[in-house]
């Protein structure tokens, strides 16, 4: 993935066909074969057992009509479930990705690398990857000339995402867990 800047972005970036990730996060992927990108955590978090928590990964995109995004539980992320699983990223949200979780066996957790708390809980160490996207073509039908994926570009500057969601906005923006309204 190339790393682009405002300038660029509005020269090389189609919103037909072009994905663009933000992320504090580089690699987004251990091996470039991956099909997962990895959503990591944007801060530490304390989670109680049994219960659910909205949790940040500091992940935005930008998808062309006719893509979508599918988030799923890592299979590296024993202990916890996703309880929107998978989460739908629609090509018209524009905030950041957050991850629904519920910790439901604790020594599975701490086994996969979060911290252990005294009573019924843990943490989740900021950068944990928590989860994946998935990218996949949909089809939209009667729209078929959006259906072509271009180049993905990768950044870590959030004003190029914030003028970028200026250049190309939605009816949605950054309305999520139910922001469509239906």
């Amino acid at each position: 993935m190339k790393s682009l800047d405002i300038a660029s972005a509005k020269r090389l970036m189609n919103p037909k066909r072009d994905i663009l990730i933000v992320s504090p996060y580089h690699p987004l992927r251990v091996d470039p074969g991956d099909i997962g990108i990895d959503l990591p955590t944007k801060e530490r978090t304390v989670l109680d057992n049994f219960s659910s928590q909205r949790i940040a990964t500091g992940v935005k995109v930008v998808l062309p009509y006719g893509v979508g995004g599918f988030v799923s539980r890592r299979s590296g992320a024993d202990g916890i479930v996703i309880d929107n699983s998978p989460g739908v990223i629609d090509p018209s949200y524009r905030g950041e990705i957050k991850v629904i979780v519920r910790l439901v066996n604790k020594q599975a957790a701490v086994d996969s690398g979060m911290e252990d708390l005294p009573f019924d809980g843990i943490v989740i160490p900021e950068g944990w990857r928590l989860a994946q996207l998935t990218l996949v073509k949909v089809i939209m039908p009667l729209l078929e000339e959006h259906m072509c994926v271009g180049r993905i570009y990768y950044s870590e500057d959030r004003e190029l995402y914030r003028q970028l969601a200026e250049i190309f906005p939605t009816k949605r923006g950054e309305g999520g867990f139910g922001g469509t309204g239906a």
